[in-house]
């Protein structure tokens, strides 16, 4: 991803909390494979790693969040 830095976050977090309500068993799922892969690779969290291995499973989230947005409007404008 090319200077993934470079964005501004277009979800407050008060909006996200709002749109947590929305949420399905597809989104779940999706976000427990990710969290499921995230175990694989860093190993089981230990009580001290907590904090930090939330924050990277959660980052990992939005970023595949901001992914999927960028591509689902890729292909709109690609259909157009």
């Amino acid at each position: 991803m090319a200077d993934r830095y470079d964005f501004d976050a277009l979800v407050t977090s008060s909006e996200a909390l709002q749109l947590a309500e929305h949420r399905g068993v597809k989104d779940m799922d999706i976000c427990m494979n990710i969290i499921k892969a995230f175990d694989k690779k860093y190993n089981p969290v230990r009580d001290e790693d907590l904090q930090w291995y939330c924050q990277a499973v959660f980052a990992t989230v939005w970023n595949a969040g901001r992914v999927q947005g960028i591509r689902e409007e890729r292909r709109k404008k690609a259909n157009t």
